[in-house]
């Protein structure tokens, strides 16, 4: 208990930092990069599909996680990028009605670009965490996400291999995806 406790100190602090710098992609300083790095892999198994974690994931978007972690998506670091979109794909998955319309459109506002952008990435980790991300995202919200697949040719593929059963660990709910191993 007393770790946990820790840990969501620890992600309220980093997710308070970045608020008030406004979010930046990238960090100054070795420091600073490691504890957001800790911070955004216990918002990952914080956050990770097993259990009932609602209230969690509540509190969490209430300390303004989606714009903190659509901004670490764009860090240069892929398992950043890997990280900030597992978390992404987490709050997205969860089945809760009127959080799940406030999550998608705050990421409508200014994620789904960096989501896409990640779907022709080179580490298979990162596109399939980014395509785990996107995919509840388009059933919420079927008209304002497939024009925006459909006019990105590269994405629509992207998105539409890894949906289907051709392995790269889509929606296996570990987090993980494959690809890559982002130990600490």
């Amino acid at each position: 208990a007393r770790d946990r406790h820790l840990a969501w100190r620890r992600v309220k602090d980093v997710l308070g930092r970045l608020e008030e710098h406004g979010y930046p992609a990238e960090l100054s300083g070795r420091r600073q990069r490691y504890e957001t790095f800790v911070a955004a892999k216990y918002a990952n198994l914080m956050t990770a599909p097993a259990g009932d974690r609602c209230r969690l994931k509540a509190r969490l978007l209430d300390l303004g996680a989606i714009p903190a972690f659509v901004s670490l998506a764009e860090s240069e670091s892929v398992s950043m990028q890997e990280l900030a979109a597992s978390v992404l794909a987490n709050l997205t998955g969860q089945e809760w009605g009127r959080r799940r319309e406030a999550v998608a459109s705050c990421l409508a506002a200014g994620g789904q670009p960096v989501l896409y952008a990640h779907l022709s990435s080179s580490c298979a980790a990162v596109w399939s965490e980014a395509a785990r991300a996107l995919l509840p995202l388009m059933a919420a919200t079927p008209s304002a996400t497939s024009h925006r697949v459909a006019s990105s040719g590269d994405a629509a593929s992207m998105l539409a291999s890894t949906s289907g059963g051709g392995g790269g660990g889509v929606g296996n709910g570990n987090g993980g995806g494959g690809g890559h191993s982002s130990g600490s």
